[in-house]
């Protein structure tokens, strides 16, 4: 874990006088002047605090050390070393203390020597020291550390001793001063070591305290033996007797009373039977591997003691967990009063963990190889007062920090005040950190929050980010993760912290500063503190926690840049007082200060309304732009560096809330000061290089800041959804408006910037015209075979190769929409693969054809045109063109197969409805001015509908009004439009209207039916048209006249025409079944049925449609009456005989 933030030179004293619940956190600044003590404040919170003392001796920086530990009563630490042993005061200010050191005489098993402080003599201040080799047992007495190698006593004999070991050696040793020193062996053998005689002189001698366990294999089959884990002086009992605990690794307590002349023992008993018990509801199996590490006495009542163990699964051994019993002992046996699992660390199976209890009692620290738990202790052994859950708390250290040694300190209080002077505590000697204390603050109860675990991991996060130092600190703040802690817990934690240091109520930062700028970079720094750690210890949490701390880091970086603007233009103050007074609740002292330091979660509504009022005011665009330029670069720089870089979010992570910009219109008023900045650059002439790229610059920053927060608030509604209306805004105005946020940057020299946001964001147009634009320049001043036509070549390689079709489409509708046809068609011929899928997805047959007519795919280029023309509305003259084109290309395929015959066909057909429908227009082409469609159709109805007028046919001539419309445009007709035109329209018996009629029957014999009834509709309506044309109640007469006037008069009508033409055209004639239309009584016998008429017409409206059946009746009644069915028959006979 690394952080990046340094240890703190404490300011002012760790004490703790305020037990008070409003108690706040002194920060480094609100404390007192502590700089001559040299401590230094390594952590800090409500219950506790860690701090490095300044006096370390030199050779703990430069020597590897074994063991030591500190001594309240001397003031005195001792550290050993394979060569020496040192003695320094601890409490010294000096950073290089004076250091007494005493030679290490080296033993054949290099086992190191122990050394134990002990009191001064009578008259002195020095305290005494007392070394001992742990493998011979020689015992050296030295009265006072800094007189003995002084007066060169050091290798005087009356103060040495050998203590007689048998196959053992020392591995524990205590001072219960005034008795002694007490050392104990690895055989389980205790000796009390008297120092002075009865009159004070120095004389050592050794009284036997508990006998070895016997063993036939020496000390090294000892090592798996139980083991004497604790020596511990308790209460003074008479004038040079003193009270001694022993308790060894497997449960068995000796309680002795010990002085100089021996010692007598006072209860045994063992522990374990009760420790069992008392586990046993939450560890079964414990039983098992249950071991005793270490006891305490806990003064609160007689023969009570805290007493650590433990204990672990017979699989789970490598991991132990610790439990503090608070028990009753005695000569009679031992009662658990109370059993506390810890729950913040689990040990080793041979880690060392030692218990110390410091007055006033109410703490006990638990020191591991590599951390301090802190617990609340009973404090009463009434039952009713023992709390269900008591508070604990872990200080752990980096891994390469290693414990050499341990003290514990008492609290002092000042005799004349009665106030606190020192906090009890532990001091740690570490190899590498010098010498660090753990001081616990004491309070006068139990706050509510002391066992709350939302109120722990808060704690632990706000000591991480004020605190938290890489070089310095050897503190590790990584959060170890409790299993029984929920991970709603972990959230609410951040959250609290986060709101805190927004709202400007955390403890460890001052409610007030003079400097508004140094107290939001504080808030800004804390909060980037926050978003490491969260990234580092909670990278499992959700999305929308994360997002909290970054919005939150935004906030307070928008509101730092918010007050540089405002406190370098102080006419814009008044504005700013008046926006806050209308959007937030009032304030009674400074409005704006106060806004600053407690009210940046509305910074958004504060800055749009700001925005707004200035906007009004007709405030300096100028002034404004760098105010917002300065917001965005707040706001992009965070989400890029904390979001992106230390959170590992993706684009998609966008959590449950649309990103805090968006709460209002924020980001439009943004982008209209963009538009007056630019407006205002385009107007005036800038020349100064300097000023040139400073526009460049805010340039980038709006344009890359548009970019992103629009691009961010699609993604999340396309990801979560909103409605309808807000996405369609959203998007319409984001793709409307990065052409102009991307052409001005290019404007304005910000190219490469411009090629740089149009990749990061998917602009594939934009990248298509700026990159069209250099290939065309680098065209016409290089020629493509230059080196900078290579380099553009490239470029467009690069963009294919990464976006794939997706850029391909874009380039290819660039070249598209601005008449770049022959660059689409053949540039970049690798990714032609690209260009076929664009022409065939995008309907561009009229251009796909041409690259199939390159590519020599002659019948994908048919198929492409016949596409084309089926869909475009083209004018006749066009079609036929394209049409014609696509005959040759299936000509030219040379394709025999069905399917491109069957095409050739359907072309070919097409090509003959052209004509057919071009010959239809050409009888009124020369007679209309054809500027006017609508003046055109009015003009061939009005003189080419007699015969419909005569007759009152009006809903005849609203169909063929209809079809005039697209025949006078020259649009293409359907097939039974043109059968109504031929046959609706006047047929004069001369002149090119004479064929209409067969051209109408042919029709018929042309179109495709899907039934036999739609067939037999068409062609009993051309059928009764073509009999309705000529007068044959005169034609019929023939009395009184010769035959060849007959036959010339009959031969001379329209029918006789069509008949002949029909014959004639022996496709037509086979198409349509005259035979049944000879039988005139079969063909109008009966009514046309109205969804018959529907089916064909169905563009009528009810009345219309009704009013066609009638005038179509008419017809065939009129017909009917001439009697015509023989006349009829001889007619066609002729025209057939006639061919």
């Amino acid at each position: 874990m690394s952080f990046i933030f340094s240890a703190r030179k404490a300011h002012g004293p760790s004490v703790e006088a305020d037990t008070s619940a409003n108690h706040t956190v002194e920060s480094v600044s609100q404390t007192q002047d502590l700089s001559s003590s040299g401590v230094t404040e390594l952590t800090k919170n409500d219950k506790y605090c860690v701090s490095r003392l300044p006096a370390v001796p030199p050779a703990l920086k430069q020597q590897d050390f074994s063991h030591g530990y500190t001594d309240q009563t001397t003031s005195h630490a001792v550290i050993v070393s394979e060569t020496s042993v040192y003695v320094w005061d601890y409490t010294s200010v000096d950073g290089v203390p004076l250091t007494i050191s005493f030679p290490v005489t080296p033993n054949p098993n290099n086992t190191l020597p122990l050394a134990i402080l002990v009191a001064p003599s009578a008259g002195s201040s020095d305290p005494g020291l007392v070394i001992i080799d742990s493998y011979s047992g020689r015992v050296k007495y030295y009265e006072a550390i800094t007189a003995a190698p002084a007066l060169g006593i050091i290798n005087s004999k009356s103060i040495e001793y050998h203590l007689g070991l048998q196959n053992e050696y020392i591995h524990l040793a205590e001072n219960i001063e005034p008795a002694g020193i007490m050392v104990a062996t690895n055989a389980g053998r205790v000796m009390l070591v008297s120092l002075r005689d009865s009159q004070g002189r120095p004389n050592l001698t050794k009284v036997e305290v508990m006998r070895a366990r016997g063993s036939l294999f020496g000390w090294i089959a000892r090592k798996t033996e139980p083991q004497i884990v604790a020596m511990r002086a308790g209460k003074i009992l008479a004038q040079g007797t003193r009270e001694v605990v022993i308790q060894d690794s497997i449960g068995d307590f000796h309680r002795f009373a010990c002085s100089r002349s021996g010692a007598h023992k006072l209860a045994a008993t063992t522990l374990a039977p009760q420790c069992l018990k008392a586990i046993d509801g939450y560890l079964p199996g414990a039983e098992v591997k249950l071991q005793i590490l270490d006891i305490q006495s806990l003064p609160i009542a007689d023969d009570l003691y805290l007493v650590l163990a433990s204990t672990a699964k017979p699989y789970e051994i490598a991991q132990r967990t610790l439990i503090v019993f608070t028990m009753k002992i005695d000569a009679t046996g031992a009662l658990v009063y109370s059993s506390q699992r810890i729950t913040s660390y689990a040990c080793g199976e041979h880690e060392s963990v030692k218990l110390f209890l410091p007055q006033p009692f109410t703490t006990a620290y638990i020191v591991t190889s590599s951390s301090v738990i802190l617990t609340d202790v009973l404090t009463s052994v009434d039952p009713e007062s023992v709390p269900s859950h008591k508070w604990e708390d872990l200080i752990s250290f980096q891994r390469s920090v290693r414990l050499l040694g341990v003290g514990a300190e008492d609290v002092l209080v000042d005799s004349k005040s009665g106030k606190i002077s020192r906090n009890s505590g532990l001091v740690l000697i570490t190899s590498n950190a010098g010498i660090i204390r753990v001081e616990r603050f004491h309070e006068s109860s139990v706050a509510a929050d002391l066992v709350s675990p939302v109120q722990l991991v808060k704690s632990h996060i706000e000591q991480a980010v004020y605190y938290g130092s890489v070089e310095a600190n050897p503190i590790e703040f990584a959060y170890q993760c409790d299993t029984e802690i929920a991970g709603a817990v972990f959230e609410q934690a951040i959250t609290l912290v986060t709101r805190e240091i927004v709202q400007n109520s955390s403890k460890y930062i001052p409610p007030f500063s003079p400097s508004l700028k140094d107290h939001l970079a504080r808030r800004r720094e804390a909060l980037s503190r926050l978003v490491l750690y969260v990234a580092h210890n909670f990278s499992s949490i959700p999305t929308d926690v994360k997002l909290v701390v970054v919005t939150s880091l935004e906030k307070v970086a928008v509101g730092a840049a918010f007050w540089s603007f405002i406190e370098s233009r102080q006419e814009t103050s008044a504005v700013l007082e008046a926006v806050i007074k209308d959007t937030l609740p009032a304030s009674l002292n400074d409005v704006i200060r106060t806004f600053f330091m407690k009210g940046l979660e509305n910074v958004n509504a504060v800055l749009s309304g700001f925005l707004k009022a200035c906007l009004a005011k007709k405030v300096d665009t100028a002034a404004l732009s760098l105010l917002v330029v300065d917001v965005l670069q707040a706001i992009y720089e965070t989400e890029e560096q904390y979001r992106f870089g230390v959170l590992q979010l993706a684009s998609t992570d966008v959590g449950s809330q649309n990103m805090w910009v968006f709460e209002t219109r924020l980001v439009f008023q943004v982008d209209s000061i963009f538009e007056k900045m630019v407006e205002t650059y385009r107007v005036t002439d800038i020349k100064d290089v300097n000023a040139l790229m400073l526009i460049k610059h805010h340039l980038t920053v709006f344009t890359q800041a548009l970019f992103y927060l629009f691009d961010n608030a699609v993604t999340f509604m396309q990801l979560k959804g909103c409605d309808a209306e807000t996405m369609k805004e959203y998007v319409g105005y984001y793709e409307d408006r990065k052409p102009y946020w991307i052409n001005a940057l290019v404007e304005f020299d910000g190219k490469p910037e411009a090629l740089r946001l149009c990749e990061t964001y998917g602009d594939f147009k934009s990248l298509a015209k700026i990159s069209d634009d250099d290939r065309q320049m680098v065209i016409s001043k290089f020629g493509r075979d230059s080196s900078e036509f290579e380099t553009i070549s490239s470029r467009f390689d690069y963009f294919f190769e990464k976006f794939g079709y997706a850029f391909a489409k874009d380039l290819y509708t660039y070249y598209f929409v601005n008449d770049k046809l022959q660059t689409l068609l053949t540039a970049f011929p690798e990714y032609f693969e690209f260009l076929r899928r664009y022409l065939d997805e995008g309907n561009h047959g009229k251009l796909s054809w041409v690259r199939d007519v390159l590519d020599a795919r002659y019948v994908e280029a048919a198929v492409a045109i016949t596409k084309v023309v089926q869909v475009d509305d083209n004018s006749q003259k066009h079609r036929k063109l394209q049409l014609s084109v696509a005959k040759l290309a299936l000509l030219a395929a040379e394709d025999a197969s069905s399917d491109a015959e069957a095409m050739y066909e359907n072309t070919s057909k097409e090509l003959e409805l052209i004509s057919i429908q071009q010959s239809l227009y050409g009888q009124f082409s020369q007679l209309v001015n054809k500027s006017n469609t609508a003046r055109d159709v009015e003009f061939v109805v009005a003189n080419f509908t007699n015969r419909l007028q005569e007759a009152k046919h009006l809903h005849s001539v609203v169909i063929l009004r209809k079809a005039l419309g697209r025949l006078m445009a020259n649009r293409s007709l359907e097939v039974d439009e043109l059968i109504d035109c031929y046959t609706l329209l006047d047929a004069q018996k001369a002149g090119p209207s004479r064929d209409n009629l067969y051209w109408a029957l042919k029709l018929v014999s042309m179109k495709h039916y899907t039934t036999m009834d739609e067939k037999r509709l068409d062609e009993r309506l051309v059928w009764a048209r073509l009999l309705a044309v000529d007068d044959w109640e005169t034609l019929t007469v023939t009395a009184n006249k010769s035959d060849e006037y007959v036959k010339q008069s009959l031969q001379g009508t329209v029918f006789y025409n069509t008949m002949t033409l029909l014959f004639k055209d022996g496709a037509a004639r086979d198409g349509i079944d005259l035979d049944r239309l000879l039988n005139l009584l079969q063909v109008f016998g009966t009514p046309i049925l109205r969804n018959q008429l529907l089916g064909r017409y169905s563009f009528l409206d009810s009345q219309d449609l009704t009013g066609l059946g009638d005038e179509i009746a008419q017809d065939e009644k009129k017909v009917q009456q001439c009697l015509l069915g023989d006349c009829v028959k001889s007619l066609v006979s002729a025209a057939s005989q006639s061919v």
